[in-house]
């Protein structure tokens, strides 16, 4: 096992009573592994100090909390369960270990970034959110992570912003992606209501746009648009009922087209399609 100069992975595969400790000095640099964590990274906080930083990884939800501990730097770390004697010690150490532990701890959502405005030619490290019922506009920017779209919520993205993840969104208004946008995984949009009726109206999709993975866009009460693209994966269109036709053209497909339960039938034409073109999207010209 590393020492605590050096960096471990420990995993928790028992009960609650699992913990991280130092044989070499019982009582000393002990931390509870909580139930609700799936595992721990162990990592020097300072060169010499002997101190090392636990990081928790939580199972559900997302973050991370992060306490102190106390390991010699001549011994190894090692997961272990407790015997009789542990448990002693584990009435005494709970308390102290559970209270650095939430006093340390970030909320749920703390690596993510919230969008409500217009972001402009950034970086953004990790995720971005759109909360409920805000727009967000994303003008030429890098994101590393995924972006998710809440309810009620709008999503713009626009020249040549970059997005590595997926972009998910569910019982949003729209999302629109154009001019060059780039996702690194699926774009998946679903329940979403667009905004506005007849040829002014808004709806979601892209177009313009590289799709590394799936554009999956169904069950909407607005029509889907998925225009002048390059989609890696499969485009699938299904179960929308809109007061416009969804539209399909001129995309590059690397594996299928596929159609169903849209009302009104989309319209397209121009695509090449690597795989099949399948049910209301058969018969498009090509």
């Amino acid at each position: 096992m590393p020492q605590c100069g050096q960096c471990g992975t420990y995993h928790r595969f028992g009960t609650v009573n699992r913990r991280l400790r130092s044989p070499s000095a019982p009582g000393n640099g002990e931390f509870e592994l909580p139930k609700s964590f799936k595992g721990a990274i162990l990592a020097p906080k300072s060169p010499g100090s002997g101190e090392c930083r636990i990081n928790y990884i939580k199972s559900l939800p997302r973050g991370a909390g992060r306490a102190t501990i106390r390991l010699p730097r001549a011994s190894a770390a090692e997961v272990s369960a407790p015997g009789e004697e542990d448990m002693k010690r584990f009435a005494m150490i709970t308390v102290a270990a559970l209270g650095a532990l939430l006093a340390t701890a970030p909320g749920a959502l703390a690596g993510d970034t919230n969008c409500t405005s217009t972001i402009a030619g950034t970086t953004i490290n990790g995720n971005v959110v759109v909360p409920n019922g805000a727009r967000c506009v994303l003008d030429g920017d890098k994101v590393t992570g995924n972006v998710t779209v809440g309810q009620r919520a709008t999503l713009l993205a626009k020249n040549l912003t970059t997005i590595a993840g997926n972009v998910q969104a569910d019982h949003c208004t729209f999302v629109s992606l154009f001019g060059g946008v780039v996702v690194g995984g699926n774009l998946q949009i679903q329940h979403c209501t667009g905004a506005g009726l007849g040829p002014g109206a808004v709806n979601s999709g892209y177009d313009g746009a590289q799709i590394g993975g799936d554009f999956q866009c169904h069950d909407n009460t607005a029509a889907c648009i998925a225009n002048d693209g390059t989609v890696g994966g499969n485009v699938q269109v299904s179960n929308n009922v809109s007061g416009n036709q969804s539209q399909i053209f001129a995309n590059s497909i690397a594996k299928n087209l596929q159609c169903q339960g849209n009302s009104p039938a989309p319209i397209g034409g121009g695509n090449t399609v690597a795989g099949n073109a399948e049910g209301q999207c058969a018969n498009f010209p090509y």
